[in-house]
């Protein structure tokens, strides 16, 4: 009886076992099956958010003790919403840089993924498009493209300050999207999130349902960061303050660029942070160009990379470097007479 009693409570733990693991085989299949499925569906370059999460694995590397957490991988390559994205030896999107050359004045450009041209190739963004503007009016320049995507305007500025002071630009063009005030979280690290496009897919899912971000909320968002007492405002002057203190030893001039808000050009609300930004631009001693009326005549969709990506497409850096090109020609010809 009682070994009667000892093989049925050890046949039970066997099926207990055997059911477990069947399961766990079963899930691991399908999660892997699901895994492929949706890399296959996703391979057309079409979804924006994994197209930023094959971005962030592909051509960026991470760190833990710098304030920017990450930057651009040197001497890459990859195709990112169906565009080549390719970093030089600096890891500056477009061609390797040479030796600064005196007879040849460099623009540097620093930003976010507008500023990088997201979703646009690289000969649309508008560092490429001001330079090649500036070359057709006979004036010798090279315009260097820093942007990096998810920067905001502390992680470009620490990105300059250790990475890029040795390339000696003549001209800083701190090229400000909107957002570029927003305090940003560090990066996740999670294995999972790093490795899966299901756990990405699932976390943007969680983050859609929890945090609805509408046109209201947003104006919300901006009114509280565009304000002198804000933490984020405090983070932007310190910035400001290191570019002029830089620019006063170098001889660097500093042109402010403020990039509006794509998605609300329709009922366009937020001029009090174009002025802000102008304000504190000009305390400094900076050149401010305000892209606002570049854009203003279009709808949000006539400048959207892609449908659901609000990135300006090729006419709305077209547009843009129109004006900055505009703005350095009268510059560039006054500081040669």
């Amino acid at each position: 009886m009682n070994n009667s009693n000892f093989f049925l409570k050890l046949n039970k733990k066997n099926n207990i076992f055997l059911q477990t693991a069947i399961f766990c085989s079963v899930l691991i299949v399908s999660l892997a099956g699901a895994e492929v499925v949706l890399r296959y569906k996703n391979s057309d370059g079409a979804n924006y958010n994994i197209e930023m999460w094959k971005y962030s694995n592909e051509l960026k590397d991470m760190f833990s003790d710098q304030g920017y957490e990450f930057k651009h991988k040197l001497n890459s390559s990859f195709k990112l919403q169906n565009v080549e994205i390719r970093t030089n030896n600096f890891g500056l999107r477009g061609s390797d840089i040479s030796e600064k050359r005196d007879d040849k004045t460099r623009i540097l450009f620093l930003g976010g993924s507008v500023t990088l041209g997201w979703g646009v190739s690289e000969n649309q963004t508008t560092p490429f498009l001001l330079e090649k503007t500036l070359k057709a009016s006979d004036l010798q320049v090279e315009v260097l493209n820093a942007g990096v995507g998810n920067y905001n305007v502390q992680r470009y500025t620490s990105l300059f300050f250790d990475e890029l002071v040795t390339l000696k630009p003549d001209h800083i063009v701190l090229n400000f999207f909107i957002r570029d005030m927003e305090d940003l979280p560090k990066p996740n690290s999670n294995f999972l999130l790093r490795n899966s496009q299901i756990a990405v897919t699932l976390w943007i899912a969680y983050q859609q349902l929890f945090n609805k971000f509408n046109s209201e909320s947003q104006y919300k968002f901006y009114k509280d960061i565009y304000s002198k007492k804000s933490k984020e405002f405090s983070i932007l002057d310190a910035s400001f303050e290191r570019f002029k203190e830089y620019g006063q030893s170098s001889g660097a001039t500093i042109t402010v660029a403020m990039i509006p808000e794509i998605k609300f050009l329709d009922d366009y609300k937020l001029g009090f942070a174009h002025e802000l930004l102008k304000t504190t631009a000009s305390r400094h001693g900076f050149n401010f160009i305000d892209l606002f009326p570049s854009l203003e005549t279009y709808s949000s969709k006539e400048l959207f990379v892609m449908h659901n990506d609000p990135h300006p497409n090729r006419l709305g850096h077209k547009k843009m470097a129109k004006d900055i090109a505009n703005f350095f020609e009268q510059l560039l010809l006054n500081e040669k007479r």
